[in-house]
């Protein structure tokens, strides 16, 4: 507990960078750890799986011939 005492009897100027620098270190820390979850979230997503799931290729069929559609002739 000497480190606490030495701490306690500082300035208060300096207790605040104190926090200030444990915050930052801890939010990177905490950020980096988000990071690596949500790379391997996206890494065991499987695409071909999604594309099933939302039935691409029936909604691209769908959409191929609602873009098909008949000019009429003028004479």
């Amino acid at each position: 507990m000497k480190i606490l005492d030495k701490v306690q009897g500082l300035p208060d100027k300096r207790k605040k960078i104190i926090v200030w620098v444990v915050l930052i270190i801890t939010a990177v820390f905490l950020f980096k750890l988000y990071v690596q979850n949500m790379q391997e979230k996206v890494r065991n997503i499987e695409g071909e799986k999604i594309k099933q799931e939302l039935q691409i290729p029936k909604l691209q069929e769908e959409l191929k011939g609602l873009l098909q559609f008949e000019i009429p002739e003028i004479k």
